[in-house]
């Protein structure tokens, strides 16, 4: 007994984090779209954005390991695009471009 609490302990604690992090994703996205970055989820343009997004990946991924802490978010973000374009289970999502 005493294990499943501790389990559902760190479950909650988890799914806290995952909404927090989620509230700062949807920042930076509000704040990327106001800086004129928009497209992301556009079908038509599929594969461009979906090249786009590896290269975007991989830089903020370098300025991460250089410091640049703010970078895990776009990180997050990015790979929640490629999962938006590339995943089957994205079919849910209202929008898509």
């Amino acid at each position: 007994m005493e294990s499943m609490l501790k389990e559902l302990g760190e479950f909650e604690g988890l799914s806290q984090l995952v909404s927090v992090f989620a509230d700062k994703m949807r920042a930076r996205l509000w704040e990327k779209m106001q800086e004129g970055v928009k497209g992301w989820a556009d079908r038509e343009n599929s594969e461009q954005v979906l090249e786009d997004m590896r290269e975007r990946l991989s830089m903020a991924v370098t300025k991460y390991l250089d410091g640049d802490r703010k970078q895990i978010v776009d990180i997050a973000n990015l790979a929640a695009i490629i999962w938006l374009h590339e995943s089957t289970d994205a079919r849910t999502i209202p929008y898509r471009g």
